[in-house]
């Protein structure tokens, strides 16, 4: 017997549209940024899309800001570069939003819960 949890289905539907929210921010960034699967990308890019317009501004808000704060930080070469976008999903942790570079990978995972999200980003050279 299985039991439907509505408060579960609108956590993992806000999760998805944050992580929509930072592929879209973060890719921002870069000349361009292509996903690897755009079957993900789509399916992400729908839980956005029904989401609040308010909730979504918030979402897009914390992204840009971590955005900004990284991308100072970074050699400036590194926005002129194009990207794969991978999603990499593990069990028990947030999915990873992985800008793969020439010479580097960007790995961003964030989290958002209750009306409070969390960036965590590492950038690698390669």
């Amino acid at each position: 017997m299985s039991y439907y949890n509505p408060a579960a289905k609108i956590t993992a539907n806000t999760q998805a549209s944050f992580e929509y929210a930072i592929f879209m921010i973060f890719g921002s960034y870069f000349r361009s940024a292509e996903c690897k699967n755009p079957s993900r990308e789509g399916a992400l890019r729908i839980n956005y899309n029904e989401t609040k317009t308010s909730l979504q501004y918030e979402m897009e808000e914390l992204c840009d800001k971590e955005a900004e704060k990284l991308f100072k930080r970074l050699p400036k070469d590194v926005a002129r570069n194009s990207t794969e976008v991978s999603f990499i999903r593990e069990s028990g942790y947030p999915t990873e939003i992985r800008f793969t570079g020439d010479s580097f990978i960007l790995r961003v995972m964030g989290v958002y819960r209750k009306g409070a999200g969390k960036i965590i980003t590492e950038f690698w050279n390669k």
